[in-house]
């Protein structure tokens, strides 16, 4: 069943001019990002979000005072690291030079048109 619902999801996406976009740790501290190449004009960013899957926060003051809030998919910051102009990319990153913090549970990158703002590509990948 889950195959045939990926399936479906890729041929929507192809139908709709989604890019091909993969992410992958090649070590602790290395991330390797490809973007497929695709017929079009227009140029879109290549960016890293880095997130953590929860944030706790204590509360100090204001009508929460005392509670602990519960964040999930806290996105911690966001870096354009490539333009993409249809050519086919392979971009290899020092996961250090991105200036994070330890703590960051995974990281998406998202290919994303610089007019229009349309999400052309994404890719999401887990640190365990």
């Amino acid at each position: 069943k889950h195959g045939i619902e990926r399936a479906i999801s890729r041929a929507a996406r192809a139908e709709r001019g989604w890019i091909a976009t993969r992410a992958s740790l090649l070590a602790p501290r290395r991330l390797q990002i490809s973007v497929d190449g695709a017929d079009r004009a227009d140029e879109a960013e290549v960016l890293i979000l880095r997130w953590d899957r929860e944030r706790k926060t204590e509360v100090a003051r204001g009508e929460n005072q005392g509670r602990t809030l519960i964040d999930t998919n806290v996105v911690r910051g966001i870096l354009n690291i490539a333009t993409w102009r249809g050519e086919p990319i392979q971009l290899t990153i020092d996961l250090e030079d991105l200036g994070q913090g330890a703590g960051e549970d995974g990281y998406a990158v998202i290919v994303q048109d610089i007019a229009s703002g349309e999400v052309l590509g994404i890719a999401r990948v887990e640190r365990n």
